[in-house]
């Protein structure tokens, strides 16, 4: 019996259409994110985020959680996202789930080029915003321990490697009010 007949049989199954959505808030919390979660619910389906969880600390089993008990994600890509640890922490499970089978994914570019996002373009405010949060978590880093720094360099690796297997999916451009499906 697979595992998802075993949860409903205890009355612990997740949501049958639940979709995890990651996105940096600053960027579309009140304009697409808003639209975009409220025209899914009206559509049944059940929309997870991490708007309730703490700020300022570190991703917790909580969230993983909610990932991990989705059918789908999301990925709102913004020229800000990449500023953000707990985003790209996210996206590192998020990819995780998807090598597991576990999870489909689709990217959404808001107001953001693919190719910056894949990181083939050294010049772009993403790619800018990617390397001064790398420098300031290294500088963090180097005050710990050696191996605090190596650990540090293990999980840009592992962000950089999501950023690119993540956006590479087919999924959706927004620009300029305007949506373009891509692959």
């Amino acid at each position: 019996m697979d595992q998802e007949k075993i949860l409903a049989m205890k009355g612990t199954a997740p949501p049958q259409h639940q979709v995890f959505v990651s996105f940096r808030g600053s960027d579309v919390r009140y304009n697409f994110f808003s639209f975009l979660k409220d025209a899914l619910i009206k559509n049944g389906i059940n929309v997870v985020t991490d708007e309730d969880a703490p700020r300022g600390k570190p991703i917790d089993e909580n969230l993983l959680k909610l990932i991990r008990d989705s059918r789908i994600a999301l990925v709102i890509f913004s020229e800000n996202y990449p500023e953000s640890t707990w985003c790209l922490d996210e996206l590192v499970e998020i990819e995780k789930q998807m090598d597991l089978k576990m999870l489909d994914s689709c990217p959404i570019f808001f107001e953001v080029e693919t190719c910056h996002v894949k990181l083939q373009v050294a010049r772009s405010t993403f790619n800018n915003n990617l390397l001064q949060l790398e420098h300031d978590e290294r500088k963090k880093a180097r005050k710990i321990s050696k191996k605090a720094w190596e650990d540090a360099e293990k999980r840009f690796e592992g962000w950089r490697k999501a950023l690119n297997s993540v956006s590479s999916r087919l999924g959706l451009t927004y620009k300029k009010g305007r949506f373009d499906l891509f692959n």
